[in-house]
């Protein structure tokens, strides 16, 4: 790399399109990481909140886990989304 290419302005090197796809590629990226975090989050509340469902209502069943024989699980759960 040149001395004049490392001066250049960033919005200069950030205007021409290899960087400009690259950074979108970046940002794709940080997405995707995300929407998997968020997903992974999902399912471990989603998780927490059948244990919790099931043991309110192993006061009630011998197996819990036949509630969902029963009902669905977005079913039991309230208008809130907590159980």
């Amino acid at each position: 790399m040149s001395t004049e290419q490392d001066q250049a302005p960033r919005a200069e090197r950030a205007a021409t399109p290899e960087s400009a796809n690259h950074e979108a590629a970046r940002w794709r990226r940080k997405f995707r990481d995300a929407d998997a975090q968020r997903e992974a989050l999902i399912e471990r509340v989603d998780t927490y909140q059948r244990g919790e469902i099931e043991m309110r209502i192993g006061e009630h069943l011998n197996q819990p886990d036949d509630l969902w024989f029963l009902s669905s699980f977005d079913a039991v759960r309230g208008e809130d989304g907590e159980p």
